[in-house]
């Protein structure tokens, strides 16, 4: 599981009681797919962790030349997310191969919809910038739901891309009705919200990431709708 000893490089609340690290495994030659995980462990951890010192964890960035690798995690989500958090700059860790095949379709002729709750943004954070640096023309339709407006990681990265690139759609969505100030969609996702953005529900691949409860009932919702479950690709985040 120790393939790769990286370092931290920084740390920065990107949200309410969200946190990104952001590490340097250049020295390594680490690579990895847009979508993809590894499992990250600690060396030496502060507090004593009865689910062990590794957690599979998403990279929330692209591929990139300087060799970055981007996560991001809730806070106070387990120990082994404390221990990291208590980390400070030039710490080492290792972060094994990487796994996961939530990776974008290569044909472009068929629509994209990413439909994520939470900290389950992150490796579709990672595939949308992998088709922004690329400049991919996948047609796509982005939803993305919390409970409030404070809670929305990288907002601001996916307004700017959205607005830099016509194919690509982003539907922030928040439970908080009583916030007068937002200007986009309250939840939860259901069928009206999807019959609202989608034309048909047919040839096109679906990407659901996030709680299970919600990937589940989207899932079924989409097979109510005849969508082939071929086409429908899942990851849970607890």
């Amino acid at each position: 599981m120790k393939d790769f000893q990286i370092i931290l490089e920084k740390t920065e609340v990107i949200c309410e009681n969200t946190v990104a690290f952001t590490f340097d495994a250049k020295h390594t030659g680490y690579k990895f797919d847009a979508g993809q995980y590894a499992n990250f462990t600690l060396t030496n951890p502060k507090h004593p962790d009865e689910k062990g010192h590794y957690r599979a964890l998403s990279f929330a960035n692209a591929p990139n030349e300087m060799g970055k690798l981007v996560i991001a995690a809730r806070i106070n989500s387990s120990v082994f997310i404390n221990n990291l958090w208590s980390l400070s700059p030039g710490s080492k860790l290792y972060v094994s191969k990487p796994m996961g095949s939530l990776t974008l379709h290569k044909d472009n002729s068929i629509p994209a919809v990413f439909i994520s709750g939470g900290i389950g943004i992150t490796p579709v954070r990672s595939i949308i910038e992998e088709v922004v640096n690329k400049k991919l023309s996948h047609e796509i339709k982005m939803f993305y739901s919390n409970k409030k407006e404070a809670q929305v990681a990288f907002m601001n990265d996916f307004m700017k891309w959205s607005n830099e690139i016509k194919n690509l759609e982003f539907i922030p969505i928040i439970e908080d009705r009583e916030n007068k100030n937002w200007k986009n969609e309250f939840g939860p996702i259901d069928m009206s919200m999807l019959n609202k953005y989608l034309e048909n529900f047919k040839n096109k691949i679906y990407y659901i990431t996030g709680p299970s409860i919600m990937v589940d009932s989207i899932k079924d919702l989409l097979i109510n709708q005849q969508v082939n479950k071929e086409n429908i690709r899942t990851e849970i985040f607890k």
